[in-house]
């Protein structure tokens, strides 16, 4: 699952490419997100269409808020290979819902395969194609271990009760007193 804005930075059409080998086998990726950029996307497309027949993509517009649990729970991982994200909520939801990840190094999310979570690449097309051969050879009991291991990652992760709050008060001073709720 790819779920994210169509835009030159998340770097989707890397993605497409990776996937253009044909070593990649079965396989299905589907695309989440609104357009931020047609000529981006059109490029995209372009991409799509010169996959082999075995790379099925579908694009299924944009996602509301309420939508993504349910995408990620369809989903066998997240792939994400920005170009940079200054955090990455949708890493952040993703392992939250015991989803591994792939992601590119120019995220926050460092060591992923480490925390059995995921896989933190360098932005190659080598490294692309062996982690999602890896992650599409794991017999069935090892995904459910790093499903696991994405789940424990990202609630490790998550921001604790005091940490929301104090951002809140924050906010609060800076708005000038405005009540925030959470």
């Amino acid at each position: 699952l790819y779920l994210s804005r169509i835009t030159p930075k998340k770097n989707l059409a890397f993605l497409i490419q990776a996937l253009g080998d044909d070593t990649v086998g079965e396989l299905d990726l589907d695309i989440v997100g609104p357009v931020d950029d047609e000529r981006y996307w059109r490029r995209c497309q372009e991409a799509i269409a010169q996959l082999p027949s075995s790379v099925r993509v579908r694009y299924h517009g944009e996602a509301m808020p309420d939508d993504v649990p349910g995408w990620l729970a369809r989903a066998h991982a997240l792939v994400l290979p920005s170009l940079g994200e200054n955090y990455g909520y949708v890493v952040a939801e993703a392992l939250e819902a015991g989803r591994p990840a792939l992601v590119s190094n120019e995220t926050p999310w460092h060591d992923l395969q480490g925390a059995r979570a995921g896989w933190t690449l360098p932005l190659t097309l080598d490294a692309w194609r062996t982690a999602i051969g890896e992650l599409r050879a794991l017999p069935d009991e090892a995904y459910q271990a790093w499903c696991l291991g994405a789940r424990a990652h990202g609630l490790a992760a998550s921001p604790t009760d005091a940490a929301a709050e104090a951002t809140l008060d924050v906010l609060r001073q800076a708005s000038c007193g405005t009540p925030l709720s959470r």
